[in-house]
């Protein structure tokens, strides 16, 4: 299997149980890690590494910037990031990440549309990272549009809903359980596709 490091939202200090139905979807064909947020990254992501060379590393939301932080200390180790709904903080460095051999980027439509109701504005207006913002060669980036699928769409219940409901971050409007393992699914084929 792939290894698979998953850098969570909140700068990787939100729980991996959050995104447990995702990861249920993913662990068919992804071996999953979590790094510990109070431990020296870089040796976590060493002895991973030592058990299985072949490692991605994935962040969703602000835990993006974590994720390509951690490509510099790391080039030895990480040859391949996924970024999910990329969000910008004031912890973005724009150090070179060129030893990487490809970035896939994951765009959730809804988590960039602007609304007619309340709250108009979209959950990832103006803190998006750009191609540009990265700091390496421009064609070894990949960007994918997901319709009708929302930032929070990716985290469990009952959080998934409470986001789409209060409107803070709108989701996909069929919010049956099968509608967003569709997504999962869907987003676990990309990452397959991604590692050929």
């Amino acid at each position: 299997k792939n290894t698979l490091i998953f850098i969570t939202g909140g700068s990787n200090c939100m729980t991996e149980r959050l995104y447990s139905d995702f990861f249920t979807v993913l662990k068919k064909d992804f071996e999953i890690n979590k790094l510990n947020f109070y431990k020296n990254y870089d040796k976590q992501i060493q002895n991973i590494y030592e058990k299985n060379k072949n490692i991605i590393i994935c962040g969703h939301s602000s835990g993006c910037v974590s994720a390509i932080n951690i490509i510099n200390n790391n080039p030895n180790y990480i040859d391949k990031l996924i970024l999910l709904d990329p969000v910008k903080t004031p912890t973005f460095k724009k150090d070179n990440i060129d030893t990487l051999k490809k970035v896939l980027i994951v765009d959730a439509e809804l988590s960039y549309k602007w609304n007619d109701k309340f709250p108009y504005v979209p959950f990832i207006p103006f803190l998006k990272i750009n191609n540009k913002d990265l700091n390496m060669t421009q064609s070894k980036i990949k960007r994918i549009l997901i319709k009708n699928y929302g930032h929070s769409d990716l985290i469990d219940n009952p959080w998934r809903d409470l986001m789409h409901n209060t409107r803070i971050s709108k989701g996909n409007p069929d919010r049956n359980n099968n509608n967003i393992k569709k997504y999962y699914e869907k987003l676990n084929n990309i990452f397959l596709d991604f590692m050929e």
